[in-house]
C-alpha cells in the first residue's frame, strides 16, 4: 500500500516536472523572431476570431436540417407507389 502511494506521489513529480519544462521551453525557445509561447497565443487569438462565424454556421445548419426534416414530413413522399419509386429511381441512378 505505502509503495504505491510513493509510486503515485512519483508520477505527479514526474508530470509537473514535464510540464514546467514544456512552459519554460515555450518561453525560452524562438522561432521566426518570436518565442513558441507567443506564437501559440497568436494563432489562438486567430482561431477565437472565427470562433463566432462558425457558430452563426452551425445555428445556420441546425436551422436548416430542421427545416428539411418538417418538409420531408408534409410531402407526401409516402403516398408515392411502389412501381413510381422503382421508375424514379431508374431515372436518377442511371
Amino acid at each position: 500500500m505505502l509503495g504505491s502511494f510513493f509510486g503515485l506521489i512519483g508520477q505527479v513529480f514526474k508530470w509537473t516536472v514535464i510540464v514546467l519544462l514544456v512552459l519554460v521551453g515555450g518561453h525560452l525557445v524562438h522561432w521566426r523572431g518570436q518565442s513558441i509561447s507567443n506564437h501559440v497565443k497568436s494563432t489562438l487569438g486567430i482561431v477565437e476570431g472565427l470562433k463566432e462565424p462558425a457558430m452563426q454556421l452551425a445555428d445556420k445548419a441546425g436551422e436548416f436540417s430542421r427545416e428539411l426534416k418538417v418538409g420531408a414530413a408534409n410531402s407526401g413522399a409516402e403516398k408515392i407507389s411502389a412501381e413510381e419509386r422503382a421508375r424514379l429511381r431508374k431515372v436518377f441512378h442511371n
